[in-house]
């Protein structure tokens, strides 16, 4: 069925993925769909791309180059201060 595969694929997404760049990614999913001009939008993704590249974001990178399984220390309770925009 094709929700299953859906939800099959959803499941791949978030496995060892950084919790805080996937309640980032949900929230700028959520939201920039709101915003009143793309510029909006285009503004918290680079945002939240920036903030995702800092800690997290530098152990995905050092994980990948180790080829090895990235250990992220962040939560998703550890939103950055512009959430909620």
């Amino acid at each position: 069925m094709l929700l299953d595969e859906a939800r099959a694929l959803a499941r791949k997404f978030i496995e060892n993925r950084s919790p805080v760049a996937v309640a980032l990614t949900r929230q700028v999913m959520w939201r920039n769909a709101a915003q009143l001009h793309p510029i909006g939008a285009h503004q918290i993704d680079s945002l939240a791309m920036f903030y995702t590249s800092i800690a997290d974001g530098k152990e995905g990178v050092t994980a990948f180059l180790e080829k090895r399984d990235p250990v992220f220390a962040g939560r998703a309770s550890d939103m950055p201060s512009f959430y909620p925009w």
